[in-house]
């Protein structure tokens, strides 16, 4: 016989192999105790940076109640419930649920897979799943999609380039920035397919850390918000050295010291004053305020396994950074000795 007879076999071969395992798969869905429906989801093509929603049905086809144990998504990130997910499925019941999906996360085609874990009073365990299938509308490339601001000396500023291109050709302009105070974005105002803007951090107030995000609201696309992440570290125009004073682990009746340096970045001169102390902890001038020490005294009576923590606050002269804080910590631990003790004055009691 020729070999395209051999094909056609084995093409007739693998075609009902196919059609049988999804014939299957039909049935156990169908004769299954616990479903959910549909079982394919189909979310279509979605839109970059916009939300959509889906609603799915838990069927209970038991005489039993089922607890809802677990609700996993295979892509984590993307899905969301939109409502309180309900504690008990009835028998015979079906109990609808919305989700969300955040689209920034999800590749241009996506199929992922929503599972649902149910209990029966005896104990007993059923899954049931949806395949969720679709794709993503990429619009407008972001270049970069995070702001790393670096480390900013309080009082100084840094800034980044970023820039907004529209993949469709589509002209759009931006309408609204919200940002926070520290934050300032320069853009133009006119409609175009791409969009250079100045974005610019000038820490105030306080040294420390900064994370957050800055919403671009856009006009002419389907798209209609861009939220951009950034982070920063501001380091004080004064500071300390170290910034955190750990005595470490202590015991009831130790004292222990630690010397901190002061650090002026400023270029001017300015003047401290010791304003707080956390408790248990004094503080020492010890080198015409540009050296200090903090004295820990752990009381004989105090509890073990409690911990020391505060800060040592400093007021300034100085506009920029009108305050200095210094954070204190301390573990207190019995000692061997004390525990010993103790229990010698335990067992003469009994």
């Amino acid at each position: 016989m020729s070999r395209w007879y051999y094909g056609l076999v084995a093409t007739v071969g693998l075609l009902v192999g196919y059609l049988s395992m999804k014939v299957s798969a039909l049935l156990a869905w169908l004769n299954a105790p616990v479903r959910v429906e549909p079982n394919i989801v189909k979310l279509g093509e979605l839109v970059e940076g916009n939300e959509a929603s889906f609603t799915v049905n838990i069927a209970n086809r038991t005489d039993r109640p089922m607890k809802l144990v677990r609700v996993h998504f295979s892509v984590c990130g993307c899905f969301f419930e939109r409502q309180k997910l309900p504690d008990i499925v009835l028998p015979h019941s079906k109990v609808p649920i919305s989700f969300g999906v955040k689209t920034e996360q999800l590749p241009d085609q996506f199929q992922a897979q929503l599972s649902f874990v149910l209990a029966e009073p005896s104990g007993a365990t059923y899954t049931a799943a949806a395949n969720l299938i679709g794709s993503v509308r990429k619009e407008i490339a972001i270049t970069p999609t995070f702001l790393d601001f670096g480390t900013v000396l309080l009082g100084g500023a840094t800034s980044r380039t970023v820039s907004f291109q529209s993949l469709t050709g589509k002209v759009f302009e931006i309408e609204r920035v919200e940002a926070p105070t520290e934050i300032t974005v320069s853009h133009p105002n006119e409609p175009s397919t791409k969009v250079h803007m100045q974005v610019t951090f000038r820490p105030r107030n306080s040294p420390g850390w900064r994370e957050g995000k800055i919403k671009f609201r856009l006009k002419g696309l389907l798209r209609q918000q861009i939220e951009l992440p950034f982070k920063a570290s501001v380091d004080g125009v004064i500071d300390t050295e170290p910034n955190f004073l750990n005595f470490g682990t202590v015991s009831p009746g130790e004292s222990k010291d630690l010397k901190f340096r002061i650090i002026n970045r400023s270029g001017m001169s300015f003047k401290l004053r010791l304003t707080s102390c956390p408790k248990f902890v004094r503080v020492i001038e010890v080198e015409d305020g540009a050296v200090w020490l903090a004295r820990l005294r752990v009381p004989l009576d105090i509890s073990p396994s409690q911990v020391i923590s505060g800060k040592i606050v400093f007021r300034t002269n100085l506009t920029l950074q009108p305050s200095l804080e210094v954070p204190v910590f301390a573990a207190v631990e019995e000692t061997k000795n004390r525990k010993a003790i103790r229990g010698d004055s335990h067992a003469t009691r009994r």
